[in-house]
């Protein structure tokens, strides 16, 4: 059996750090922060991030999450391409998002196709209002927005997006910034059908993009009752003891990897 190694996309990871403390093991430096970490067969790297990977140590080893699947998730664009019709609607071209608003309210036009947490994004609401980007997608202002964890095909969490009580309020992004925040509770006020078909699409996602593990936020449209992948993420924030545990017993249970000795919890 394998012993486990989080493999950071940067070290300053909050998420990282938790999950390496959380299965008693090391976080791995990257070759230029001077890793001595040699790797191998006897070794599981949570790739937590990492859209590419040079380090021959974490080359050696077993790789959950596979880079080229990190890279095709994390870029936008290549990872609505790759979702079909639970993708939200999605152009590249200026024109044809300016044709939008004949039957819609909004538009979101996407600076930077590799950020999150809301990074990047201006909502346009008329056609004059529209900027040059890379990437623009449908506004839906009717809908609920879940967090689907999934790890090897079994969805070991999930939570859905709230109005913090202590912060004003942004109704056009909901990002933590603009007082949204992913809640448990509020899931029971979701229909029964609605939910498991959040969690399919969560599923079809991980699945689709091939990758082991993720966090699949989507956005279900209360006027045509179809869920829609906003993004998945590779490198998720493990706030709340919940989704932590949720990871590190998910780890445990689906790859079988011992735990490193004791002492082991500082920097490879």
């Amino acid at each position: 059996m394998n012993k486990f190694m989080v493999y950071p996309y940067r070290l300053s990871s909050v998420s990282s750090k938790s999950l390496a403390d959380g299965l008693d093991c090391k976080r791995i430096l990257h070759p230029s922060q001077g890793s001595t970490f040699r790797g191998g067969p006897s070794y599981t790297v949570i790739n937590w991030g990492n859209s590419i990977i040079t380090h021959s140590g974490v080359l050696n080893s077993c790789i959950l999450n596979k880079a080229q699947a990190v890279y095709t998730a994390v870029n936008k664009n290549l990872c609505l391409a790759a979702l079909g019709d639970y993708a939200v609607p999605y152009t590249t071209n200026k024109d044809m998002a300016r044709e939008w608003f004949a039957t819609l309210h909004k538009v979101v036009c996407r600076l930077e196709l590799t950020a999150h947490s809301g990074r990047g994004i201006i909502v346009a609401s008329t056609p004059e209002e529209l900027v040059d980007a890379p990437l623009y997608t449908l506004y839906i202002s009717n809908r609920r927005e879940y967090r689907v964890h999934v790890m090897n095909n079994e969805v070991i969490d999930m939570t859905r997006k709230g109005m913090a009580a202590d912060r004003a309020h942004d109704p056009h992004v909901w990002n933590h910034a603009n007082g949204y925040i992913f809640m448990r509770g509020n899931l029971d006020d979701a229909p029964y059908d609605e939910l498991y078909e959040v969690k399919s699409v969560g599923l079809y996602a991980v699945a689709k993009l091939g990758l082991d593990f993720g966090a699949v936020d989507i956005a279900y449209d209360l006027t045509t009752n179809h869920p829609y992948v906003l993004e998945v993420n590779t490198a998720p924030g493990l706030k709340g003891p919940t989704t932590l545990a949720a990871y590190v017993d998910g780890f445990k249970r689906h790859y079988n990897s011992t735990l490193p000795t004791v002492g082991a919890k500082y920097n490879a």
